[in-house]
């Protein structure tokens, strides 16, 4: 509730967003009026992209009046000039609706930038940067509680295959802690091996049990793996139309290929990690990543 109530107190501009890199407490308010402006331009972008693509297939369908009108108002508002904010990129077609407001014009907008390159704190901690929520929410996913019948991509035998998670070992504690089963784990890393289905790629978007008579293969429908083969999990469930092979959502087909794509690199990557852990450091690894 209190979340809520602070989200919609900086709606009402009642309150402001605290920025690490900022000196003071909370950004100024006009910051906020911007970045809401720039999301705009954002969401309108598509919109201005297929009117200009209607423009060109259709211009000789209109009267030359409207025709010439048209492209005179592409002109005024800079179509085609590229702007850039976080991980978008978008045209100045819309840029005139932040300067037909008379407290954002040219020299408003300069003293702006001047002011922010003043009030940033270059001191920061060194090493920090501040690059939005999307990379630590992909890796937020990562991190996500498992349990049975959870489904991931696996590095097993040099190849990618998608698995059925179907039971956990994890490591008692003590110094001599025995070994045991569970069904589910807050986090996969926290456990030492898993045992999983395997299933390979067969066509579009179907993938296969993997069985014991694909000698050549050298694989087995089932495995018990080290957990850090365990590569990200699935966005969906899989379905199961067609017996034994599995059908995954689009979404994870892009994944699934991306992986292949970089097979070698994922084992070189895992070859690294195990020396690390034959030559007992794979602990201060560890250790220093808590620390971080």
């Amino acid at each position: 509730m209190a979340a809520c109530e602070s989200g919609q107190a900086i709606l009402n501009r009642q309150m402001s967003i605290k920025e690490p890199l900022y000196d003071r407490s909370f950004l100024p308010f006009w910051v906020l009026t911007l970045w809401e402006r720039l999301a705009e331009l954002n969401s309108a972008r598509e919109k201005w992209a297929l009117a200009q693509t209607w423009l060109q297939k259709s211009s000789q369908f209109l009267a030359p009046a409207m025709s010439t009108t048209a492209r005179q108002h592409f002109t005024r508002t800079g179509w085609g000039a590229d702007i850039t904010f976080g991980r978008e990129r978008a045209t100045t077609l819309a840029l005139p609706q932040l300067l037909a407001d008379a407290r954002l014009n040219g020299t408003v907008l300069d003293l702006m930038v001047e002011f922010i390159q003043t009030e940033v704190n270059d001191d920061g901690p060194a090493g920090v940067c501040i690059c939005g929520t999307i990379l630590p929410n992909k890796v937020t996913q990562l991190f996500r509680p498992f349990e049975e019948s959870s489904w991931a991509f696996v590095f097993v035998g040099d190849k990618i295959h998608v698995a059925r998670v179907l039971i956990f070992s994890q490591t008692g504690g003590g110094k001599n802690g025995q070994h045991g089963w569970i069904l589910s784990t807050p986090k996969v890393h926290s456990v030492s091996s898993v045992g999983v289905q395997l299933f390979g790629y067969a066509y579009l978007r179907m993938l296969r049990a993997v069985h014991e008579a694909d000698a050549l293969l050298q694989t087995k429908c089932h495995e018990l793996i080290p957990a850090r083969q365990l590569l990200p999990v699935l966005q969906k469930t899989p379905r199961a139309p067609l017996g034994a092979d599995i059908e995954i959502s689009e979404e994870d087909v892009v994944v699934f290929r991306l992986l292949k794509t970089n097979v070698s690199q994922i084992g070189l990557a895992l070859k690294f990690i195990n020396s690390r852990k034959a030559k007992k450091l794979a602990d201060i690894d560890q250790e220093a990543v808590k620390q971080t």
